[in-house]
């Protein structure tokens, strides 16, 4: 059975599946979802297991948690553009 399923302190359920590895900061990328305590709780937080493994095997998920900041400091680093442009594109 791929991902898991823990038992919070206050009742809730966490569902979390491992989804590779980003590709900007090689960490390890994992989707996460908290189902609400209740008495279905076990119920939908395999239905929400079930739907990210689906996400991930379908590539219908995010494959990074990287911020904006470090996508755009990425970008910079690879372009080739002139020392004029690429200061244009820094300020």
């Amino acid at each position: 059975m791929r991902g898991s399923i823990d038992r919070l302190p206050d009742g809730g359920l966490r569902v979390r599946v491992h989804a590779g590895y980003a590709v900007v900061t090689g960490k390890r990328h994992r989707l996460v979802e908290i189902i609400p305590a209740g008495p279905d709780a076990r119920a939908r937080a395999e239905a929400a297991r079930t739907r990210i493994v689906n996400e991930v095997d379908e590539r219908r998920n995010p494959r990074t948690s990287a911020t904006v900041n470090q996508l755009l400091d990425r970008y910079l680093e690879m372009i080739d553009v002139s020392a004029s442009m690429h200061l244009m594109y820094t300020r």
